[in-house]
């Protein structure tokens, strides 16, 4: 039921995915604010519904797909290199303050629109199976890959992406 700070604020790896464990999921991550020096979150097959990693600005990569998240709040990680949220229920995303993600993976969202103007460091990019109707990556001149079929996309502008090799 409880964990002593001093025992969890030198952690900087944390997993917790239970894949195939479905009576262990866990529902509420109250506390993780403690992990101060958290690097690593592998949160994934979990039933989570919110997710604030604000407290956790050490963090480099977070995987939380397959969730139930409706929103996740990750603006004060801004050392954030990869992000994988897909397979949840966001109906918006907010990475304007991560603009040390190289990898983001959110696919399987409902949201229609993503500002990834900040992104500029962003080289892999994983958004098929949602809901977009307009993706702007002409800011993003580092992306190699971009993933958005099965989208509602009306327009697409990669118009600067001189790197992109897969589309």
């Amino acid at each position: 039921n409880y964990v002593v700070t001093d025992n969890i604020s030198g952690v900087t790896n944390l997993s917790i995915n239970n894949y195939q464990n479905e009576e262990d999921y866990i529902s509420d991550l109250t506390g993780i604010q403690g992990f101060t020096a958290l690097e690593t979150l592998n949160i994934s097959y979990n039933s989570l519904t919110t997710l604030d990693m604000s407290a956790n600005t050490s963090l480099t990569y977070l995987q939380c797909y397959d969730n139930d998240l409706t929103s996740i709040n990750v603006n004060a990680n801004t050392a954030l290199v990869e992000l994988h949220c897909g397979g949840n229920d966001l109906t918006s995303l907010d990475v304007t303050n991560n603009t040390a993600l190289t990898i983001l993976g959110a696919q399987r969202n409902s949201f229609t629109s993503l500002d990834l103007s900040n992104n500029v460091l962003l080289e892999t990019l994983y958004l098929k199976e949602g809901d977009l109707t307009s993706l702007d990556v002409s800011n993003n001149t580092a992306l190699e890959t971009i993933e958005c079929f099965s989208n509602s996309l009306v327009t697409l502008d990669f118009s600067n992406n001189t790197a992109l090799n897969s589309l």
